[in-house]
């Protein structure tokens, strides 16, 4: 693709509107204080606005709303998949749109974490957009290829660790049927190169009874599955301490990162040195941000959504 694409005699595209363009097709949603701070960092929040609701004007991109988490997102509009959709992999199934919000939001918020503006160079990132469409051939060779059942995205890191780890991700905003989790279990028990299995759940109720719906298929769950409370998440992002399963009492991160050793030194990584290893950014609620004149002392922000 060409540094700059006009589109629709309206817009001319850049090659940061592209990489954007392509992030969001991947993740489906983000903030614009998340979009700001990954793609537009030496420019101001207001400048980075300006030029998102530039693009959503002309059909690039659209403004969704997550009603359960009282929130707005942007997302691909359809001539903003267009533009990109001839360097995507070959799909088997065509689409861009986040079908529900505040969950996929969610999955973006807690796949990325720590990670959303660089991530370990031995760790790699599947999400559920790209398990939905990619063709079978156009899969990674530790992405499971049954269809019995699709999880939220995968963490894989295939170095610096003992062996390889493929870890899944679920989300479950609401409880679903027992054959739902009987497919889930029959799908994780027949994909043995998946190690670990972390369940974001709204409630330790709903922790228990996932949980319970799971070992009625399989009494061995247990030593895979392991559960988050998303209001924890939401106060501590991935310090976030697990609240049932193989690793109850650990933090998420130090579950995952155990497997990952970051290459550089400490082990922290350059995104948690500024202050995004809480999930604030990437759950902001704010579309649009412009300084407050009711207090020039305290400079402080006004939302207009």
């Amino acid at each position: 693709m060409s540094r700059k694409t006009k589109l629709a005699n309206r817009v001319v595209l850049t090659e940061r509107d592209n990489r954007l363009l392509r992030f969001l097709w991947k993740w489906k949603l983000l903030t614009t204080r998340a979009i700001h701070l990954k793609f537009f960092p030496q420019c101001s929040l207001q400048r980075a606005y300006n030029r998102l609701n530039q693009l959503k004007n002309a059909g690039i991109l659209e403004s969704r709303r997550g009603e359960e988490l009282d929130a707005n997102y942007w997302a691909l509009g359809q001539l903003g998949y267009r533009a990109i959709k001839s360097v995507l992999p070959p799909l088997r199934s065509d689409g861009y749109k986040a079908e529900h919000v505040s969950h996929d939001a969610l999955v973006t918020a807690i796949h990325l974490g720590h990670w959303f503006l660089e991530k370990p160079s031995t760790a790699q990132l599947f999400s559920e957009q790209q398990l939905r469409r990619y063709q079978t051939e156009s899969l990674p060779h530790w992405v499971p290829k049954s269809q019995l059942h699709r999880p939220d995205g995968y963490w894989f890191m295939p170095k610096n660790c003992p062996s390889n780890r493929l870890y899944a991700l679920e989300v479950e905003l609401n409880i679903k049927s027992p054959s739902a989790y009987e497919r889930a279990t029959d799908f994780y028990k027949l994909e043995p190169t998946i190690d670990r299995i972390f369940w974001f759940v709204t409630s330790a109720s709903a922790c228990k009874r996932v949980s319970k719906l799971l070992a009625a298929g399989d009494n061995s769950a247990s030593s895979q599955h392991s559960f988050v409370l998303l209001e924890e998440f939401k106060k501590r992002g991935w310090d976030a301490s697990i609240h049932l399963g193989v690793d109850q009492g650990k933090a998420f991160e130090a579950s995952l990162s155990t497997q990952a050793v970051p290459p550089w030194k400490g082990g922290r990584t350059p995104v948690e040195s500024t202050s995004i290893s809480t999930p604030q950014h990437l759950l902001d609620s704010r579309k649009s941000y412009v300084k407050s004149k009711l207090s020039a002392s305290h400079q402080n922000q006004k939302i207009h959504n």
